[in-house]
């Protein structure tokens, strides 16, 4: 029986991965009466000569720049305009400066990425002791391909062990994860979970803030932390399976027309793991920590008691006595079959009752003011729009007299004295708000209070 040489683990003759470790054994292959070996594929140091370039994002850096100098102007502007506590001036300052400060680590990252694809493209310009070290290693990534197509498993699976990379079958066969309980968001980012890694950290970076006011926050911090570990250490791995299978299919969707190699290649180079890039957002996540740790917080602002509203009880006194007689023309006008719409009342030196009425019978709408007598506690009509329609049809068909005339000017008088009283009442509120000691004389009765 055959062993594998790297754990020593049992091996059947044709396996050709081993199922504890996961190391391919390609070179190993031995059996009874062959040895197998695969030889490595020679690739032609002319190939792809002509290598479409692809686009530098150095607009990335640039946002973040511009995202911290648009923030620290919004500061200002707020501040400016008194629309700021210190509070929210000093996040926002935080925010601001973390937003440039991201910009050299976002600059450094695309350099390096540019250097690397300014290193590819002269390739076949350097030496040729380091373009064959290079196809040595590329021949190397190749025969672990080969290996793999030629290996007894199924095709989603040499696509998801290509694309996970290294230790594919402890996570594709365990359910817990160590590294993902040690290393916690680290561990994301190096499996290139960005977006739930950065999220992560900007949770944790906002409760240490929080914790320097509130002490509380310091303890929920802490378990939040733990169970952060413990969640991913239960679920990282089933998670991350289906992350690599959703993203195996949108790969050969859009890759259709490459073959099998070609399509573990496509695999191997989106997967994987980054190092470089869990380093630097790991440097830059400890830094803005310990930042927040000892930065001189301004303190939160005390608390202003609240201020009790005022009453005026002297417009309370007014709006019971409108309200008691606005009840009685209410009732008088329901019992004459007139549906009464609008009810108010002038409390200052003439005092008097405007409302506005329809007759059931005729469907006619009309105005009627009342002037309040208070020694004797009674209502005298002044004045009534009702006729007022007809007046005009002999003005239109000039049949009208002159008693007619003047009584019709009366009545158009009252219209517009009705127009401008529901006027004042909006502006005595409006004034009542800007200064409580307004005096207010203008009420408006409330239809529905009186029906009940």
């Amino acid at each position: 029986m055959r062993h594998c040489p790297n754990c020593g683990e049992p091996l059947n003759d044709s396996d050709r991965i081993c199922k504890n470790c996961g190391v391919f054994l390609g070179n190993y292959l031995e059996t009874r009466e062959r040895k197998e070996y695969i030889e490595p594929i020679e690739k032609e140091e002319h190939v792809e000569e002509e290598k479409k370039k692809e686009k530098i994002h150095w607009q990335i850096p640039l946002l973040f720049l511009l995202l911290g100098i648009v923030i620290f102007l919004i500061k200002l502007v707020l501040k400016k305009l008194d629309l700021a506590s210190n509070t929210i001036s000093s996040i926002l300052n935080i925010i601001a400066l973390g937003s440039c400060f991201l910009t050299i680590p976002a600059t450094i990252i695309v350099i390096i990425i540019y250097k690397r694809r300014k290193k590819k493209d002269n390739e076949f310009t350097s030496s040729s002791t380091e373009r064959k070290q290079k196809i040595k290693k590329e021949n190397k990534k190749d025969n672990e391909i080969m290996h793999i197509l030629q290996s007894n498993i199924s095709r989603i699976e040499q696509r998801r062990m290509v694309y996970v990379g290294k230790n594919y079958v402890k996570i594709s066969t365990k359910k817990f994860s160590l590294p993902a309980l040690i290393f916690n968001l680290f561990y994301l980012l190096y499996r290139k979970r960005y977006l739930l890694a950065i999220s992560g950290m900007s949770l944790m970076a906002l409760l240490t803030l929080l914790s320097r006011y509130f002490p509380i926050v310091r303890i929920i911090t802490g378990i939040i932390a733990i169970v952060i570990s413990l969640v991913l250490a239960f679920t990282f791995n089933q998670y991350y399976i289906k992350v690599v299978n959703k993203k195996l299919q949108k790969l050969q969707k859009k890759s259709q027309e490459l073959n099998s190699e070609e399509f573990l290649k496509l695999c191997q180079r989106k997967g994987g793991t980054n190092i470089i890039l869990t380093i630097l957002i790991g440097l830059l996540f400890t830094v803005t920590i310990f930042y927040i740790s000892i930065m001189k917080l301004p303190p939160l602002p005390a608390k202003k008691e609240p201020e009790k509203p005022q009453v005026d009880t002297v417009y309370k006194e007014k709006k019971a006595l409108c309200r008691s007689y606005a009840t009685s023309i209410y009732n008088s006008y329901s019992k004459q079959r007139r549906n009464v719409t609008y009810i108010g009342c002038n409390m200052g030196k003439d005092t008097y009752i405007i409302l506005e009425t329809t007759n059931r019978k005729t469907e006619e709408e009309y105005i009627a003011k009342y002037e309040i007598n208070e020694k004797r506690e009674e209502l005298i009509l002044t004045d009534t729009t009702e006729g007022i329609e007809t007046l005009r049809q002999k003005a239109t068909e000039a049949t009208i007299t002159e008693e007619e005339q003047q009584e019709l000017m009366d009545k158009e008088q009252l219209e517009k004295e009705f127009e401008d009283f529901k006027i004042s009442a909006k502006e005595d509120k409006t004034a009542y708000k800007e200064d409580s000691s307004y005096v207010r004389n203008y009420i408006e009765i409330k239809i529905n209070q009186l029906k009940k």
